[in-house]
């Protein structure tokens, strides 16, 4: 499945000794264990697009996504 295969990736990549991972999460609550063990090693981990059923500040280190209500308002107001 998708889900697997990106625990699998991420797994990969939080121990090949990486700086950081930027993630968009296919399932947030299946990746979140994974981002919690990674983290706590010290590994820097940025999650975007998708939210991630755990902790800004402690699991991650922040959220990035686009809020489509007010990209949907300024496309309304601009047209």
């Amino acid at each position: 499945s998708k889900v697997a295969d990106q625990i699998g990736i991420f797994n990969n990549l939080a121990a090949s000794g990486l700086q950081g991972i930027l993630l968009s999460p296919t399932d947030d609550k299946a990746l979140a264990p994974h981002v919690r063990t990674a983290a706590r090693r010290g590994l820097p981990i940025a999650i975007f697009d998708s939210p991630l059923d755990a902790t800004v500040g402690t699991d991650y280190i922040n959220f990035v996504a686009t809020d489509n209500k007010a990209a949907g308002a300024t496309a309304a107001q601009t047209l």
